[in-house]
């Protein structure tokens, strides 16, 4: 799948909830790409420690249950084109 980078939160979900064997994160923002990578590297943590790194506070973990259990581990490709 190829899709823009853009801050990494549909690439991540998309990692997490379908079963995608490559994803191609493109963006002509470097900075974008390095917020999707680091968000995709999240889902390797807890629901309740990738949310307190994302800066979102007990009162705010509203759909922690919708999030809860996300794993996007091995199996997965990603690869990261910065377009100019």
């Amino acid at each position: 799948m190829l899709m823009v980078a853009s801050g990494g939160c549909t690439a991540a979900h998309l990692l997490a909830q379908a079963p995608l064997h490559e994803l191609t994160l493109v963006d002509p923002n470097r900075a974008q790409l390095d917020l999707a990578k680091f968000k995709i590297h999240l889902l390797n943590l807890s629901c309740q420690k990738r949310l307190e790194i994302l800066g979102m506070r007990p009162w705010m973990l509203l759909r922690e249950k919708h999030y809860a259990g996300l794993n996007a581990g091995a199996g997965h490709r990603l690869t990261l084109y910065l377009v100019i």
